[in-house]
């Protein structure tokens, strides 16, 4: 999985991405609990449970964004690294084994309107 991601990471910035699942809010609240003080993921979990409230689908991103927000593109984060309790000195492949086992485990608090 973290040779898949690093290959769609390594693409053009503008790439557009289209996975074929609406997990969109449910994936950024897992983001926004890693690494609260980024920004882009508040953004983008707003402007998501607002197109979700509409009833738009919320598929269709970029690279770009992904790269921002994606906390499996962001494992070299300390904030990520320290919110998940990752020891110093850890390899990038330990990081994103600790998060992947740290998204399989999380409740996310309130149920998402993500189908």
């Amino acid at each position: 999985m973290k040779a898949s991601l690093a290959r769609l990471a390594a693409l053009p910035g503008d790439t557009r991405v289209h996975p074929g699942h609406e997990y969109t809010e449910t994936n950024l609240r897992f983001a926004a609990f890693v690494e609260p003080s980024n920004l882009d993921v508040t953004a983008a979990l707003e402007r998501s449970r607002q197109q979700r409230l509409r009833g738009e689908p919320t598929v269709g991103t970029t690279i770009d964004l992904e790269r921002r927000t994606n906390p499996f593109l962001r494992v070299t984060s300390s904030e990520i690294r320290t919110t998940l309790g990752i020891p110093p000195g850890t390899d990038d492949l330990g990081a994103f084994a600790a998060v992947r086992a740290a998204k399989d485990a999380f409740s996310g608090g309130s149920r998402s309107v993500d189908r």
